[in-house]
């Protein structure tokens, strides 16, 4: 019993500075993380909200978009908008801003 409670408090610590990194308001404008429903067509949401897809390829559940000033926030029907800083952030690069 002890075990598994120092285990769980453990994993909460541990879990605590990426959640931290990631919550926040959607980013105003820039490339943007954008976790989709994997039932849900991440094109069609991106087109919706007037943003597109950046690079050669998406995950199941995420990709990489950009768009005009203020899109981000008009997306809907997501799990997770995410600044490329903050992603940057997790890794260990330096942005400005």
């Amino acid at each position: 019993m002890t075990h598994a409670l120092i285990t769980a408090a453990t994993m909460i610590a541990l879990a605590i500075g990426p959640l931290t990194l990631l919550s926040g308001p959607a980013p105003d404008d820039g490339v943007v993380l954008v976790v989709v429903p994997p039932w849900r067509d991440s094109a069609a949401i991106l087109a919706a909200a007037g943003m597109r897809p950046v690079g050669p390829v998406q995950a199941p559940f995420a990709v990489l978009a950009a768009g005009a000033p203020g899109s981000a926030k008009a997306l809907t029907g997501v799990w997770a908008v995410i600044g490329a800083g903050r992603i940057a952030a997790i890794c260990g690069v330096r942005t400005n801003g």
